[in-house]
């Protein structure tokens, strides 16, 4: 695969490199042609470094399509196969089961089972592949090799939460829960507030005696109209209008383009805070939670977005819980009451 994305980069007349800084390690994001950089590069702009002679890790990105390079005929018989035997060799996540180890690993994964990614831990480097830049889901935009830097930074004592993180450079607070349970609009509400944003979706965290949280992607997802009406500035910001729907894709946008000046790189983890909105009401409280009960809440909306993440991920989970207080909040239908707890909330923790 390393052998035809040289091709493929040749092909397309030389490379476009990014190079980004996350989670303390660099990484050098070489594509075959510029024909995917907007699609994966947007995440990441908040992170972006000068070139490095020794980047941390090597991620190769191409398309078929703009680079006229097939797969090899091995890999595209492989993926033909797996896509026929579906769980007799690959993963529900999409893990390829006979090329996963300690030093490789491989999933065949997106919409339509379209992407392919691959690792070799041992040297560094990894491979991301799609036909066509439009086989890459909307969802993928917002949080590009997601599955790829699981597998590097697992391998590095972090650990990828499905979860949002606001704060400040003394500390800052994991916002946990399934989809759609208030994490995304929770952390828009602190943008006026003198918190700052790391993430709304997805949280890197590093699994230390004091945890860390590092910012992988700069961007906001809502649910639709509802938020349009809780955040009017938004509206003019998505960068998907004539996309979304109810059937179709969610409202995003990238907070580097608009408010750089409110995003955050990391910070000390001083809480897990689990936000719930609740209709008709205008009272907040605050609830103390058991480690268990938060680990809960985080641990199963993880796992199931990230390939051949197991035991190693809930031990992670679950030392990270342990270390910090958790809570659950409750919050009313007044946003200017949010990021007034959330501060609060913080401050107890200083």
């Amino acid at each position: 695969m390393h052998d035809a994305f040289i091709d493929a980069e040749h092909q397309a007349g030389g490379s476009a490199d990014c190079y980004y800084k996350i989670g303390g390690s660099v990484l050098r994001l070489r594509f075959a042609g510029p024909a995917l950089v907007p699609a994966i590069g947007r995440a990441f702009a908040h992170l972006a470094v000068a070139p490095a002679a020794a980047p941390d890790l090597e991620i190769c990105v191409w398309d078929s399509a703009s680079t006229h390079r097939p797969l090899p005929l091995l890999v595209s018989s492989l993926v033909r196969l797996l896509k026929i035997t579906w769980l007799e060799d690959r993963g529900i996540r999409g893990e390829i089961l006979d090329y996963n180890s300690g030093r490789i690993r491989a999933a065949l994964h997106g919409h339509d089972n379209t992407i392919l990614s691959l690792i070799d831990l041992q040297e560094r480097t990894a491979v991301y592949w799609v036909q066509t830049g439009s086989d890459i889901p909307w969802y993928e935009t917002g949080a590009p090799l997601r599955i790829l830097l699981y597998w590097w930074f697992s391998h590095h004592a972090k650990q990828i939460i499905h979860g949002g993180a606001i704060g400040t450079k003394r500390g800052g607070l994991l916002l946990g829960g399934k989809g759609g349970s208030g994490k995304s609009t929770t952390a828009l509400a602190c943008l006026d507030s003198a918190l700052f944003y790391a993430g709304d979706d997805y949280s890197l965290v590093e699994l230390s005696a004091q945890p860390f949280v590092h910012s992988l992607y700069n961007t906001a997802k809502v649910k639709g109209e509802a938020d349009f009406n809780r955040f009017p500035w938004m509206s003019s910001r998505i960068c998907n209008v004539d996309r979304i729907g109810p059937d179709a894709e969610k409202p995003m946008m990238f907070l580097h383009e608009h408010q750089p000046d409110k995003i955050i790189s990391g910070f000390p983890l001083k809480a897990v805070v689990l936000p719930r909105f609740i209709a008709g009401t205008k009272k907040c409280e605050v609830i103390s939670l058991a480690p268990e009960s938060a680990f809960r809440a985080i641990a199963h909306s993880t796992i199931t977005q990230l390939a051949g993440a197991g035991s190693e991920a809930l031990r992670a989970m679950s030392g990270i819980v342990h270390r910090v207080p958790c809570y659950l909040v409750m919050l009313g239908e007044d946003l200017n009451d949010v990021s007034k707890i959330m501060a609060q909330l913080l401050e107890r923790q200083q």
